[in-house]
């Protein structure tokens, strides 16, 4: 699971992830907002990814490092996979060994085939040295991913909650928003709903 998660945030990280394209609000789709809740800090930054049946879907970052935020997304009426993680981490300064390669010159001879006399001349090859550096590494603090899975019905507004409780204890739950009286609403887990 950390292997997965640490591929998928790597993932997010990178452009060479296709982003997730909203269907025209003329399409049919669904609603779904997706909120994300830290309920703990534990580490000084933090990073946060969602996809959509694999494809990258932006999500807003909260302005504190505990706190939430809600992205709202238009979906296609199709059954959806959902992954969402957060990662904390910190970065330090470490002394890493670290190869290089300098060419070296040196003298070396040659045998003319037409002369039938061995000459001398000058020859450079690539050397292996070590050295020690100072390198920026990145340190994960603590990290969480959890999936869930739901088809959406036309028009439903769906709440999809990410909740970081720490490193390894997180969850994604999907509610159906139903609709009450005066702008009213009450929450229906999904799986009660399909």
């Amino acid at each position: 699971m950390r292997r997965r998660l640490s591929a998928l945030l790597a993932l997010g990280l990178c452009s060479c992830v296709h982003a997730y394209a909203m269907p025209r609000s003329d399409e049919p789709h669904a609603i779904v907002k997706l909120r994300m809740v830290y309920h703990v800090q534990e580490g000084p930054q933090r990073t946060q990814f969602a996809s959509l049946n694999d494809l990258a879907v932006p999500v807003a970052m909260p302005s504190a490092m505990i706190d939430s935020s809600v992205t709202p997304l238009l979906v296609r009426l199709e059954h959806t996979h959902w992954v969402v993680g957060a990662s904390y981490f910190h970065t330090e300064q470490r002394q890493v060994q670290e190869t290089y390669y300098e060419n070296e010159t040196y003298s070396c001879s040659e045998y003319n085939y037409t002369t039938h006399r061995t000459e001398m001349r000058t020859c450079t090859r690539s050397v292996a040295r070590t050295r020690t550096v100072t390198r920026t590494v990145t340190v994960t603090d603590g990290a969480c991913n959890a999936e869930a899975v739901h088809t959406p019905g036309l028009n439903d507004i769906y709440l999809l909650q990410f909740s970081y409780f720490g490193s390894g204890h997180c969850e994604l739950s999907c509610y159906r928003q139903i609709p009450g009286m005066n702008d009213t609403f009450s929450l229906l887990p999904c799986s009660q709903t399909q």
